[in-house]
């Protein structure tokens, strides 16, 4: 086992699919957290300098002594193959335990934990529809608004809680705040698409380079972790705030 790995992520489309990719090499590899450098490798989302976007997110340091390591398709978790019922789930649970993210990011959490009134009862939901429907439609089902909101209401006959919402875009969640009001909160002003039609994809893409959108897509996760209830479909948003909460009790899956 070599101790000080330079994990290099190509793999993996979006941000949590590469995030996912590396905490899943690091388990099935035995390497020790606290050794790696996650390195995303991937083009599209390196400064014109070279700086991944990662770096503003994960408290990691670099140098010469880390050998170079490529992080191996391993397959993904799904609403087939969920990683909460997986074998290597306490492993990834673990791993994800032992990140240690940049205090400014930890400080913002914190502070729409309590802005949101963000409690132990808190019903979180993941909205994505826009890619999910557009591109993976095919493997995992295309979604539509209303098969989250029968979600939201059948859990809101036991649990008379709030609501998180994190959310691919802007229509989802209007609608939301006209049915259910201040029950409703989430983090404004994201970079989202504006339609639950538009190929948000290609949004993806053109943010895929910025810190911000690194940011916010980190904050929406942890903020996902920090509910009791999770209401979600196939994503590794959903599948990495699981991995990192000791909130979460209760999973709908859509």
């Amino acid at each position: 086992m070599k101790d000080k790995i330079k994990l290099n992520i190509r793999g993996g489309g979006g941000i949590f699919s590469k995030i996912m990719l590396a905490i899943q090499n690091i388990a099935k590899f035995e390497y020790e957290l606290k050794n790696c450098y996650l390195n995303i490798a991937d083009n599209r989302a390196l400064s014109p300098e070279g700086i991944s976007p990662l770096d503003s997110i994960i408290d990691q340091t670099y140098d010469d002594r880390y050998a170079s390591v490529d992080c191996k398709l391993l397959g993904t978790y799904n609403n087939r193959n969920r990683v909460e019922k997986s074998i290597e789930y306490e492993k990834l649970k673990h791993i994800a335990s032992q990140l240690k993210y940049k205090s400014e990011l930890s400080v913002l959490v914190d502070d729409y934990v309590h802005l949101l009134g963000i409690k132990d009862k808190t019903i979180g939901v993941h909205v994505r529809l826009c890619d999910m429907n557009i591109i993976h439609g095919a493997d995992y089902g295309v979604l539509a608004f209303n098969n989250y909101l029968e979600a939201i209401q059948e859990e809101l006959k036991s649990n008379n809680a709030n609501i998180f919402v994190a959310c691919d875009n802007e229509e989802s969640i209007l609608k939301l705040k006209v049915i259910f009001g201040d029950r409703i909160s989430y983090v404004p002003n994201l970079i989202r698409a504006k339609t639950e039609t538009e190929d948000s994809f290609t949004l993806q893409l053109d943010n895929f380079r910025s810190t911000k959108f690194w940011q916010e897509a980190f904050l929406e996760m942890l903020l996902l972790s920090k509910c009791s209830t999770l209401i979600c479909r196939t994503s590794n948003v959903a599948n990495m705030a699981i991995i990192s909460s000791n909130n979460i009790k209760k999973i709908t899956m859509l």
